[in-house]
């Protein structure tokens, strides 16, 4: 069989590709709307290579996070993705569009 590296390997998250390519920032949907970049940060800085997160400013229910680099982006992504952040908000993660 081919080998593609890992992008878009087959168990990848049904949802998890908006076709952007792989990079360090990541593309947050599915947030409560009284979401605040603390919460976020306890969400997303316990995994390797955490920058930062950033909420658009009227823009609810969205937010990118950004690593050090796109392999710390795809583990974040693999390992939060459908993470619950309240019982009926789960998380929708993908690559942000450059």
């Amino acid at each position: 069989p081919p080998v593609d590296g890992g992008a878009g390997a087959a168990g990848a998250p049904a949802g998890a590709d908006t076709g952007a390519p792989p990079n360090k920032v990541l593309f947050v949907e599915n947030l409560p709307s009284l979401a605040t970049e603390p919460m976020l940060r306890a969400v997303f800085a316990n995994l390797p290579g955490f920058q930062e997160v950033r909420l658009p400013p009227g823009q609810p229910g969205i937010a990118f996070a950004e690593y050090s680099a796109p392999g710390d982006a795809r583990a974040a992504m693999d390992a939060l993705q459908g993470f619950k952040v309240t019982p009926t908000h789960a998380l929708k993660i993908s690559y942000a569009k450059a």
